[in-house]
């Protein structure tokens, strides 16, 4: 697919498919950003075994976006693909105040094949944890009234939380930042914008 649109720098050819990251110069602020479609087109693909590249010349020159997937050998479908792909489901949580990047991870994480939940404030997610008892919660840091500290710190006092691989999703990732996280009873912390390929991995490591 081509477009004559607004054009991509050469470090957005690859950044743009990460959560949460949009056009970071004035055509792409103009523009409201890049969106998150471009994440879950990638997520998709690449559960279907194929890839997807952007491609440009530059800022105002338009982009080319290229989706490879594999043909079906004999006596393979679609659902078999599907079912090669998928992983153990897990129940998660998602706490995190911003509603689009919530949901949009809950859309690429069960794509994923995982049992996923959400909430927007941290009081809203001590409640669900509770009820719900998450194997994994991805809390963000940055929440008003609660933020994501005084949320885990709390949650590991609740029967429900004791045991859950609970993770800080944060813009912030400087040393100092992982230690406080660590002391708020974190058990891994990562940096936005989320790579889903990573974090899927800290998933499965936990």
């Amino acid at each position: 697919m081509e477009d004559t649109g607004i054009g991509l720098s050469p470090d957005q050819r690859t950044s743009i498919f990460d959560l949460f990251v949009q056009g970071d110069n004035s055509l792409a602020r103009s523009e409201g950003g890049l969106g998150l479609g471009l994440t879950l087109v990638k997520q998709v693909v690449e559960l279907h075994g194929g890839t997807v590249e952007a491609q440009s010349e530059g800022p105002g020159r338009g982009s080319t976006f290229t989706v490879s997937l594999p043909t079906l050998t004999e006596g393979q479908s679609t659902a078999t693909l599907a079912q090669e792909v998928r992983r153990d489901s897990l129940r998660l949580l998602i706490v995190d105040d911003n509603p689009d990047a919530t949901l949009t991870l809950s859309m690429l994480l069960e794509l994923n094949g995982y049992e996923v939940h959400s909430r927007t404030s941290g009081k809203a997610g001590l409640q669900a944890a509770e009820e719900l008892r998450p194997e994994v919660i991805l809390l963000d840091i940055g929440m008003p009234e609660l933020d994501g500290y005084e949320t885990c710190q709390l949650m590991r006092n609740q029967a429900s939380g004791a045991k859950a691989f609970i993770v800080a999703v944060s813009g912030y990732g400087q040393d100092s930042d992982k230690q406080k996280a660590r002391e708020a009873g974190f058990d891994e912390h990562i940096t936005k914008p989320v790579h889903m390929q990573t974090l899927i991995q800290i998933i499965a490591n936990r």
